[in-house]
């Protein structure tokens, strides 16, 4: 029987959101201020306000920043131009529509901010963009193009478009004041654009007034509506938050530094000791956040360690602990990058970044390599990341870049490393050979998979700074719920499928959550001068009728530059085996045998080679790999693929580094490359 709610019932709701209201009508009262402090040190801005010839000539020499495109970027931003999330350049009009998603047409009505749905499943709507829109990155990109030009333009932009987005974005109301996490994300930008135009007269005192109140509400949002969760384990409630909540205490942090006043001063002491608390939980023993993405990791890193630079600068405690975690999290950091420094495509990646102060590809984390490096003078943390960054030059200013100018930089060749707590290998050999493994959970230690993907046992592979086997990404959240699933699906990842059934199920209208089935175990691990060996299993398909336990073992040979794959099924019963290999957009395939194939990228090949035993078969077909949210490129899939009765197992080898310079009597049984258009289809 369905209940309605009463008339008094609906009154009395009505009646407790105008307390509610007159509340924060007060609290804003209470809070007016009409400017952020002066009186701190904001990065390393004083020290460069009246160095800019230094300034642009550190960035476009140390950090190999280029100038021109800071000054285009800023100008499609004056433009109202913006690509975001994949859309492409898009001309927003006169007037910027702060609560439309702009790639679908889809808007939200600024309505009491706890009212507004986030998730519409088939509407095509992903709330990200007018989220991605409203962090306000462009913010800083105006401030960079302002300090560099010294044009009034970019600052008449910044002050028209903030003083438009406090008018059409009322506190606690649209879409905007949907999330904390996006708040702090935006209070962030904001800061850096008010201090970056301090000195500019369009930047007027009624401008900064309304800025600084907003920011205000800003941190009282913050406070109120911390994405805070505790689970039940074990018996016990622990911590169970991700990136969202540590997004909200940096954003405290930031805010409780630049405001004058008590509740400022509480939000930046508790803010400090909350992530004391959560950096021992989310950060695993071995340096990897715990939601075991690359990409978020990048992004919790980004978050904390500028915050804790920030702090120093100005004398505020940060607990040891803070710091030491942050080192931990850039060793992996230089482990996972590849040789061309990007990240693998492992487990999601949504494009998120707290602010840009380079123009350098997503997938590229040497930044904050580079700003570790110079902060904890750690000279292989300078030499992996190759170059200094933008982050070292504004936020340690000129003192800190010379300090680090000064430090030895260590270039020792990198080795294979394991991340035991995580369930993350990394394999290397000569050549540049880089290979990625993820024998990991779902996540936060196997209890949620947010941000999983169905990658047991799955690898990526590289070859002479060239991307050969890779995970197909993300692509899509909410605005695609089919392509989402997909993305995140075990065919879409270098491993094994049994009986079409997926390795840790998930519900399709459940875009951020996995089982865990899966139950990985690392059952040998060798780390040797001329090889490695891992070998690993997991429990994922044992939920069948008839139970499988798939096991995987690779051996990476370093003198004969070869690196095989043997794969093993046991349990009971006859099933399907589906084995799935992803090549890299561009990667051209030539097949060279029945059970042989070529794969090669600028004039660099490896040779792939199935075992003839147990009838498997080889087909190839036309794949998705998605390298940034919002865009997918086409690229090929082979699939070795079998049904039989367990035991069953199949023997792959992969050579690297093959010469492709035969005759033509020596290369019969070749046929010409497979080559692939935009489109998907073969030339």
């Amino acid at each position: 029987m369905k209940y309605k709610t009463s008339r008094s019932f609906r009154s009395l709701e009505q009646d407790l959101r105008v307390c509610l209201l007159r509340k924060l009508r007060r609290n804003a009262r209470a809070n007016t201020v009409s400017q952020l402090r002066d009186d701190i040190q904001f990065f390393g801005l004083d020290e460069w306000r009246d160095q800019k010839q230094e300034l642009k000539l550190a960035l476009v020499e140390d950090a190999g920043i280029s100038l021109a495109g800071f000054r285009a970027k800023a100008d499609s931003y004056c433009a109202h131009v913006f690509d975001l999330l994949g859309s492409g350049p898009v001309r927003l009009g006169d007037h910027i529509d702060w609560h439309q998603d702009f790639k679908s047409g889809a808007r939200w009505e600024p309505k009491y901010f706890k009212q507004i749905k986030e998730i519409e499943l088939g509407d095509a709507s992903d709330i990200k963009v007018p989220w991605e829109l409203s962090r306000c990155h462009h913010f800083v990109s105006l401030g960079i193009a302002y300090w560099l030009t010294e044009k009034e333009k970019y600052a008449a932009e910044f002050v028209s478009q903030c003083r438009d987005w406090i008018e059409r974005n009322p506190p606690y109301h649209g879409v905007n004041w949907h999330c904390a996490m996006e708040v702090a994300i935006r209070a962030i930008n904001w800061i850096w654009g008010y201090y970056l135009f301090a000195g500019s007269p369009q930047f007027d005192t009624q401008t900064r007034a309304a800025m600084a109140c907003s920011l205000a509400t800003h941190g009282e949002y913050i406070w109120n509506n911390l994405e805070f969760d505790k689970r039940v384990t074990e018996g016990r409630y622990v911590r169970h938050n991700g990136n969202h909540y540590i997004s909200d205490l940096i954003g405290l942090i930031y805010l409780g530094l630049v405001l004058p006043g008590q509740d400022p001063n509480r939000w930046l002491r508790n803010g400090l000791e909350e992530l004391d608390r959560e950096m021992q939980v989310q950060v695993l023993p071995d340096g990897v956040h715990w939601e075991l993405s690359p990409s978020y990791h990048r992004l919790v890193l980004e978050l904390v360690l500028p915050a804790v630079i920030l702090c120093s600068r100005n004398n505020i405690p940060v607990p040891q602990i803070i710091k030491q975690k942050c080192e931990a999290m850039l060793e992996y950091t230089k482990h996972y990058l590849k040789p061309d420094g990007l990240c693998p495509l492992v487990r999601d990646a949504d494009d998120g970044r707290v602010y840009h102060l380079d123009d350098n590809d997503y997938r590229d984390h040497r930044h904050l390599l580079a700003l570790g490096g110079a902060f904890f003078a750690r000279g292989d943390f300078l030499g992996r990341a190759g170059r200094f960054s933008g982050e070292i030059i504004w936020m340690l200013g000129p003192i800190g870049l010379e300090k680090a100018k000064r430090l030895p930089v260590s270039n020792s060749p990198m080795t294979s490393h394991d991340f035991p707590e995580a369930g993350f290998y990394v394999l290397r050999g000569p050549d540049q050979a880089h290979i990625f493994v993820s024998c990991a959970d779902i996540g936060m230690k196997g209890t949620y998979g947010g941000h999983a993907h169905n990658d047991c046992l799955s690898f990526e592979l590289g070859y002479e700074g060239r991307s050969f086997i890779t995970d197909c990404g993300t692509y899509a959240y909410s605005g695609d719920p089919a392509s989402r699933n997909q993305f995140r699906s075990t065919a879409s990842h270098n491993t094994a499928r049994v009986d079409a059934v997926e390795i840790n199920q998930f519900d399709e209208d459940v875009l951020f959550g996995m089982h865990s089935d899966a139950k990985p175990k690392v059952l040998e691990w060798r780390k040797e001068v001329d090889f490695d060996l891992l070998r690993a299993e997991h429990f994922g398909y044992t939920r069948l009728l008839e139970p499988v336990v798939h096991q995987r073992c690779f051996l990476l040979d370093r003198i004969s530059k070869r690196f095989q794959i043997e794969d093993l099924f046991e349990g009971s019963g006859e099933h399907l085996f589906e084995l799935f290999f992803h090549f890299s957009p561009g990667v051209e395939l030539a097949q060279v045998a029945d059970r042989s194939f070529e794969a090669s990228v600028t004039g660099v090949t490896i040779l792939l080679e199935f075992s003839d035993e147990g009838n498997w078969n080889v087909r190839l077909e036309e794949g998705w790999v998605s390298e940034r949210y919002g865009r997918k490129r086409r690229g090929w899939t082979l699939v070795v693929a079998s049904r039989q009765a367990v035991p069953a197992g199949l023997m792959t080898s992969i050579q690297l580094g093959v010469r492709r310079n035969g005759t033509s009597d020596d290369r019969a049984l070749i046929s010409e490359p497979i080559a692939m258009k935009e489109s998907g289809k073969p030339v």
